[in-house]
C-alpha cells in the first residue's frame, strides 16, 4: 500500500538538533526539588533505551577493538547494562577484558562474575546441567533476585484493562 501524504524526510541536522535539545533539558522532582539532569539520557524517556542500546554498543565495540583475546570469546549477549559472556581462554584474560572496559570512560564501571558452573543474566540462570556432560549444551531455569517481593496489580486498580489482559497473557 503506498503512503497517499508525501511526508519530507527533516534534515539529519534538524534532528540532531531536536535530540540535542531533548538530552540536554530533563528536569526531575526528588523529595520536592527539582533538578536538572546532567549526564545520561533522559530518565523514563520512550528514546532513551535506544540511545542506550547504541551507546552501549559503540563501547563494546571499542572494548573488542582494544582486547587482544577477543577470538576467545564463544558468545557476547548485552541487552541494555546487562551482559553475559562465554570465554574460553584464562581467567586472567578475563580480568583483562574487564580492565579493559573500565577503561572506556570515566563514568562507566563494568561490574562482573565468574563462575565455571552457574551465572545469572537477567531473569535467568544459565548453568551447567547433565546435557552439558554429554552434549555441551547450557541450561537454564527461571532466576528471581532476593529483593523480588512478588507484589501484583490488583484489578481494581486504575490500569487499563488492557494491562491485566497482556499480565496474564505474559505469565502463562
Amino acid at each position: 500500500m503506498q503512503c497517499k501524504f508525501d511526508i519530507p524526510v527533516p534534515p539529519k541536522k534538524a534532528l540532531l538538533e531536536l535530540l540535542r535539545i531533548s538530552l540536554a533539558n530533563n528536569e526531575f522532582e526528588f523529595n520536592g526539588q527539582i533538578f536538572k539532569q546532567k549526564v545520561g539520557v533522559p530518565m523514563g524517556s520512550p528514546m532513551s533505551p535506544s540511545l542506550t542500546d547504541i551507546r552501549i554498543y559503540e563501547i563494546v565495540s571499542a572494548i573488542l577493538k582494544r582486547f587482544p583475546y577477543s577470538s576467545d570469546i564463544s558468545l557476547l549477549s548485552v541487552y541494555r547494562d546487562d551482559g553475559f559472556l562465554l570465554f574460553k581462554g584464562s581467567e586472567q584474560f578475563l580480568k583483562e577484558f574487564y580492565q579493559i572496559a573500565n577503561s572506556i570512560h570515566p563514568l562507566l564501571k563494568f561490574t562482573h562474575e565468574i563462575s565455571n558452573n552457574e551465572i545469572q543474566f537477567l531473569d535467568v540462570t544459565i548453568f551447567k546441567g547433565t546435557r552439558f556432560e554429554t552434549e555441551k549444551i547450557l541450561d537454564v531455569k527461571l532466576y528471581r533476585k532476593p529483593t523480588d517481593n512478588y507484589q501484583y496489580l490488583k484489578k481494581s486498580s486504575a490500569h487499563p484493562s488492557s494491562v491485566f489482559t497482556g499480565l496474564t497473557d505474559k505469565s502463562i
